[in-house]
């Protein structure tokens, strides 16, 4: 099927399932021909990537069903094809696809007999191509399978290994796959759309929900009057977020992710966080007139403080810095205590870092929790709405970090889950630049 112009906004696929197919109709029966399926320019221009993976974040109420269903008739107009609709559940893409996507195929399409099982939500063409509907809750009876072409819809309701499950099934360069879904903060999703900015392979596409021409402008206004304006941007902005609950819960990659370029001028301070078998050192330069950072890159090391220096060092030596002279580390306290007999004879992290030739500076005492992480969030953005960082996308730790570390039950940042080691080294580099120290009133009555 072919997309065709209708004015300036819209396009239409051509009007049933055998307008562009080379084959002819296996049954002589009339039907009624449906009217043709409308999509309009945001979907139009997914619609009409050549990309063999696409992947689209789109608002509610964009369209994401309506293009899942134009692509699947635009699919079905080929021969012997296997074409699998995943939804997040079997109940979903009954709900979400099924009834439609039967009126929109003539009968006279179908192949005879038992074309069309409505308990396994599956259609039979007379061309050979078969169409299923599933849940991403059951994908055992896919594996293995042939599939042609795949729609993952609001997939970031579906299982995390669902598009890891079935792409090994989208074996020749000829078969494709769409990915829709809505941003829910970092997840799966998150990190496969990001995965996909970086690869010639895919196609990445953004859209609000205020980006349809047929969106509710009346309805969108409300919400923003009553949601919370992370829950807002995230289901109608199409942004993606940091998690409920999450300490730097102003990051976005949006206002933070800059390309960042090293000034030779200027002295680079690594913050580093010692921690045995994760060592984390992320690395800065004062900017905009020494009020915010520049984080340049990081560099984590999950084997010995030997290991983490040499990678540090060669961090810098690709970048013709001098590190022995242009580079201050400012290091955890605990550096200085954290030795291991058997293997660095009773010196700590800190000395041996020394011995390597680095510049460590550190405090006896690690400042307080809240000190460093206030230190850390007024980067991100201050009362007056104003970024004082940006972050190279190298910094893929430290991302990973902002968006997923929370607050515990405890009312400290969460360590269970590995979300620490990034922001407790940016803290500190924060606090050792721009520190915002804890105020205490003391009054004697």
């Amino acid at each position: 099927m072919s997309a065709r112009a209708i004015g300036s906004a819209q396009y239409s696929v051509s009007q049933g399932l055998a307008s562009d197919a080379a084959y002819a109709l296996s049954s002589t029966q009339d039907s009624a021909i449906t009217a043709p399926v409308t999509i309009h320019r945001g979907q139009g221009d997914v619609f009409r990537s050549k990309s063999r993976y696409r992947i689209a974040i789109c608002g509610r109420g964009w369209g994401k069903s309506v293009l899942a269903e134009t692509e699947i008739l635009r699919a079905a107009s080929k021969k012997n094809q296997l074409i699998v609709y995943v939804a997040p559940s079997y109940i979903q893409a009954r709900s979400i696809l099924w009834k439609s996507l039967n009126r929109k195929i003539p009968y006279a399409y179908l192949a005879p007999g038992h074309a069309v099982n409505e308990m396994r939500m599956e259609i039979k063409l007379g061309n050979g191509t078969e169409i299923w509907l599933r849940g991403s809750d059951n994908l055992d009876g896919l594996r293995g399978t042939n599939i042609n072409f795949l729609v993952l819809d609001e997939y970031q309701d579906q299982h995390p290994e669902t598009f890891e499950t079935l792409n090994p099934n989208l074996r020749t360069h000829r078969d494709g796959c769409l990915i829709l879904g809505t941003p829910r903060g970092p997840d799966h999703f998150q990190r496969l759309y990001h995965a996909a900015a970086k690869d010639p392979e895919w196609a990445c596409f953004r859209y609000a929900t205020w980006a349809a021409p047929h969106a509710d402008m009346r309805k969108i206004r409300a919400m923003l009057r009553i949601l919370p304006r992370d829950a807002f941007d995230q289901e109608y902005a199409a942004e993606f977020l940091t998690v409920k609950g999450a300490v730097y819960k102003d990051f976005s990659r949006d206002k933070h992710l800059r390309a960042t370029e090293i000034d030779p001028n200027k002295q680079i301070i690594v913050g580093q966080d010692y921690n045995a078998e994760n060592y984390t050192a992320v690395i800065g330069q004062t900017w905009d007139d020494a009020n915010g950072i520049r984080f340049l890159g990081d560099v984590v090391t999950r084997d010995s403080i030997f290991a983490h220096c040499d990678r540090l060092a060669k961090w810098f030596d690709i970048r013709n810095i001098d590190w022995r002279k242009k580079v201050t580390v400012v290091g955890d306290a605990s550096g200085f205590y954290n030795a291991t007999a058997s293997r660095t004879k009773g010196r700590s992290d800190i000395v041996l870092m020394r011995e390597y030739g680095f510049q460590v500076t550190a405090e006896r005492k690690n400042p307080a929790v809240t000190e460093r992480v206030h230190s850390l969030q007024r980067l991100l953005l201050t009362a007056d709405g104003t970024p004082h960082c940006e972050i190279d996308p190298s910094c893929e730790e430290l991302v990973r970090s902002l968006e997923g570390q929370e607050w515990s039950m405890h009312g400290s940042p969460d360590k269970r889950k590995g979300f620490d080691h990034a922001t407790d080294a940016a803290g500190y580099l924060a606090w050792h630049l721009k520190p915002i120290r804890e105020f205490r009133e003391w009054r004697v009555s």
